[in-house]
């Protein structure tokens, strides 16, 4: 098999940028993947070199998978920001989900046969983990959608597929009124990791059109830019509103798909003012940025250190204020580890209530028996937060808890 040094020289990045790994795709009968994770931070993020399959060598199969994505400015002291846009012929505009990000894959083993599966952005394969059921939610997806299955330019190896996994089963920072859906975000072509538009990614000869995002802006003169973008930035901002701890109801904010001068789409993110504060507003990293940071770590990892965490935080945030932020990371640390406690113990009192009651979901009707049969398992300081649990359980209606809690903000 690839040493460590091969295959960086194949990636053309350091030794120490690369993760080996080996595991199973339990979405196609447990095959054995062998091989090395890409963790730059450009087109070759969370980028798979598969070299044994089943055991089996195989000839080095590179995989792009979703690239990072970053500001189109560079900060100049607290406030201000210089852009950097390229030249544009235009740009497309789409919504920013705030979830799990999936990408649709292929690999072939010794004997050609071709395989399609699903990873997130660190991982290899999409995996259940005592921090999520990642696994188990892409596959309700996979049921509700069986056109993402194999679509026949993943299985031929044209493209890779991202998604986003969204909606108040999975709550990062956004709260959705969604249980649970996906959208396909863009295409990346295999070949030279180009960007494709989620309307330039359906397979013409298939009837079956993929669940995808729709432009919500288009802007064609490029000396408009950055104007445009502020604006964008506005309106998103309009549509938040902060609700329980650390929690937005509204939307995270945008991508600008940048159509440069050799055609190619450069991605930029456009974060709504108030995310953006969550980010920027101290010398140490918020409090609500390094737990959200750790709730996408979890779709990665079975055990969440600091080290990687900290990792992560190095993606957005220097090494100077991480080290700051050190014992703050730490604290944040132990309250997920905390949070997913008290969950765990939400969902055990749920299934106990629930098989008394009768129930299956809680509606307005059944709230009211619902929440006083549940309250006799929690203190009376507990049960402020056992509502919000329920919610990431898909046991309640959300809007009743988005209404309730935005009353208060």
């Amino acid at each position: 098999m690839l040493t460590t040094e091969q295959a960086a020289k194949i990636f053309d990045v350091g030794d120490s940028e690369l993760d080996q790994f080996d595991v199973k795709d339990h979405f196609n009968n447990n095959n054995q993947l062998e091989g090395f994770l890409c963790r730059r931070s450009d087109h070759r993020y969370g980028a798979l070199l598969i070299a044994r399959v089943n055991g089996i060598e195989v000839q080095p199969q590179i995989v792009y998978a979703t690239p990072k994505l970053h500001y189109p400015f560079d900060r100049v002291g607290e406030e201000g920001r210089q852009y950097k846009f390229p030249t544009a012929q235009k740009v497309e505009v789409y919504e920013k989900l705030d979830g799990t990000n999936i990408c649709c894959y292929r690999y072939l083993d010794a004997d050609g046969q071709s395989y399609v599966t699903f990873k997130t952005r660190m991982t290899v394969i999409v995996q259940d983990s005592k921090f999520g059921s990642f696994s188990k939610m892409w596959k309700e997806i996979l049921n509700i959608y069986p056109v993402i299955r194999r679509p026949a330019r993943v299985a031929s190896g044209e493209l890779t597929l991202s998604y986003e996994l969204y909606g108040y089963r999975n709550p990062i920072t956004i709260i959705y009124e969604t249980p649970l859906d996906t959208r396909l975000l863009f295409g990346v072509r295999q070949q030279d990791a180009a960007i494709l538009l989620p309307t330039e990614c359906d397979n013409p000869k298939s009837e079956d059109a993929l669940p995808k995002l729709v432009p919500q802006h288009t802007i064609y003169k490029s000396e408009k830019l950055v104007e445009a973008y502020e604006s964008i930035r506005e309106e998103a901002n309009k549509q938040n509103t902060k609700i329980l701890d650390g929690k937005v109801s509204g939307i995270e904010g945008y991508v600008f798909y940048l159509l440069d001068k050799n055609s190619l789409w450069q991605q930029f993110k456009c974060k709504s003012e108030i995310i953006e504060q969550l980010h920027w507003t101290s010398d140490v990293i918020p409090q609500d940025i390094i737990m959200a940071t750790a709730i996408n770590a979890l779709e990665s990892c079975d055990e969440l250190t600091p080290e990687y965490l900290e990792q992560l935080l190095a993606e957005e945030f220097s090494v100077n204020t991480i080290k700051k932020s050190g014992v703050r990371i730490e604290k944040m640390l132990i309250l997920l580890e905390q949070n997913l406690a008290f969950k765990a113990k939400v969902q055990q009192a749920f299934d106990l209530v629930a098989e008394e009651l009768g129930l299956a979901q809680i509606t307005t009707e059944t709230k009211r028996n619902f929440m006083r049969a549940i309250s006799q398992h929690f203190d009376k300081e507990e049960m402020k937060r056992v509502f919000a649990a329920l919610i990431t359980l898909d046991v309640v209606d959300p809007i009743l808890f988005i209404k309730k809690k935005g009353k208060k903000s």
